[in-house]
């Protein structure tokens, strides 16, 4: 799409971790008091096709930027929720309505990157139900720098995804323990990559 911003894959990636110094070609530290909406996309709706039959509805008002960080809101909540339902018929996507009982935030980036590093600090959080994640995605594919389920703090969840369609799913995933909750405060996580590999980490820590 025309209003994405593009980075010129040339610099991003000529020098990855092995090969050189890092080039900063992107930072928010979400430092104002509203989201930078000329870097991030909030999602208003759902979409069913990830989590099929989510009693959640994404809103824009769940998404607050406050003291030099982003919350991602989740709460009770009711009422009707418009889904995007992708790969379903001939077109893209449709639509269609559900009833939601919760609400939660979820951005976007407006950049596309092809090899570099992805990096964030964040506090991930605790209870059931929850489902904090990091990713990227396109092409039909899926890179999981983390996952969570939200009863159980202590293992992180990565993997690589190949949608071919909506039944065949090739994936390389990993489960890693930690001896303390990742919940109990903020952690940097990171991937690296270059044509050759993936690599994910935790405060520097290669898992």
């Amino acid at each position: 799409q025309n209003s994405l911003k593009q980075i010129s894959t040339e610099y991003v990636c000529n020098s990855t971790n092995e090969h050189g110094e890092w080039l900063l070609v992107y930072e928010d530290q979400f430092d104002g008091e509203k989201l930078d909406t000329s870097y991030w996309y909030t999602c208003e709706g759902g979409w069913d096709s990830i989590r099929p039959n989510e009693l959640q509805c994404y809103k824009q008002t769940n998404v607050k930027v406050q003291n030099g960080m982003l919350h991602l809101i989740a709460t009770t909540d009711t009422g009707s929720c418009t889904d995007w339902h992708f790969g379903k018929t001939d077109d893209s996507s449709y639509t269609y309505q559900h009833t939601y009982y919760f609400s939660s935030g979820w951005i976007s980036s407006k950049f596309r990157i092809k090899y570099g590093k992805i990096e964030v600090r964040c506090k991930i959080p605790e209870g059931d139900a929850l489902w904090p994640a990091l990713w990227l995605y396109g092409s039909k594919r899926e890179v999981d720098i983390f996952e969570f389920c939200g009863n159980d703090p202590y293992t992180i969840h990565t993997a690589i995804h190949n949608w071919y369609n909506e039944d065949t799913n090739i994936q390389c995933n990993k489960s890693t323990y930690t001896e303390t909750p990742l919940s109990a405060d903020f952690h940097t996580y990171a991937l690296e990559w270059d044509e050759f590999k993936l690599k994910f980490s935790i405060d520097g820590e290669v898992i």
